[in-house]
């Protein structure tokens, strides 16, 4: 972290500092003016067609100079809105997570969180942050050292929303991920149900089909089509719902 970083006066109250990452150089400003260089050479290339335009049924000179004023406008367009993108730092405290930056500070406190959606690629990782009152901030490579940031989040979170969960599941009730569901005596995915006693294996894996890592759970007696399999994006608090898993059936990765 910089060392002359200095913390806003609205966040003094959060405590220590724990993380600080940046923006990458031109982060959020990379996809602009990719596409503003992209239509700029088809408003060039749409120039050649006008002062040399093909001998065998040209286009009507309009409708060439036309798409080269269009894709000329539009290369201005998203150059500009590169230009003005704001670039921001993430912050992490032990209780919160904080975007600053481009004038504005939003706070996101871990008592705050509903959902953590975790990415898996093998470009990276990246979670999305949903809060009570739908507010979303995602964790991507846009920012410094994402990946360390992502697991202390995580970690922060989980502690939060854990204990919690776990109560509620001692007590006999039936918890939500998403598609998924268990309680004491089941896992149920959609309108199935498997007791803990079928359950042969429980795994997170990465399918190189769909590009992403899957939760997969086998039945016993079945060994060629997985029970279920689920992306572990479309699971809402996925380490929550491993961890519960684990106190009843050995959860292996």
């Amino acid at each position: 972290m910089p060392s002359d970083f200095r913390v806003p006066d609205d966040l003094s109250g959060l405590g220590e500092r724990l993380q600080e990452h940046p923006s990458k150089a031109a982060a959020g400003r990379t996809g602009y003016f990719t596409v503003a260089a992209v239509l700029l050479v088809l408003s060039g290339l749409t120039v050649i067609g006008v002062v040399n335009p093909p001998q065998h049924n040209p286009p009507p000179q309009i409708v060439v100079i036309s798409a080269m004023i269009a894709f000329f406008v539009f290369s201005v367009a998203f150059f500009v809105m590169g230009m003005l993108s704001q670039s921001y730092s993430l912050i992490l405290f032990p209780d919160a997570l904080v975007r600053a930056g481009g004038g504005a500070t939003e706070i996101f406190r871990w008592s705050d969180i509903r959902d953590v959606y975790a990415y898996v690629n093998p470009v990276g990782v990246k979670c999305r942050l949903v809060t009570q009152d739908d507010r979303k901030l995602q964790i991507d490579t846009s920012v410094k050292d994402s990946k360390k940031l992502e697991e202390g989040v995580r970690k922060a979170i989980l502690d939060h929303l854990l204990p919690p969960a776990l109560e509620a599941f001692e007590r006999g009730n039936t918890l939500t991920f998403g598609p998924l569901r268990l309680d004491q005596s089941y896992l149920y995915y959609k309108d199935k149900r498997l007791s803990w006693n079928e359950v042969a294996k429980m795994k997170l894996l990465y399918n190189a089909y769909t590009r992403a890592v899957q939760f997969e759970v086998n039945a016993a007696g079945s060994v060629l089509l997985p029970w279920c399999s689920v992306k572990m994006q479309d699971i809402p608090n996925v380490d929550v719902f491993t961890t519960l898993a684990e106190r009843k059936q050995a959860f292996k990765q």
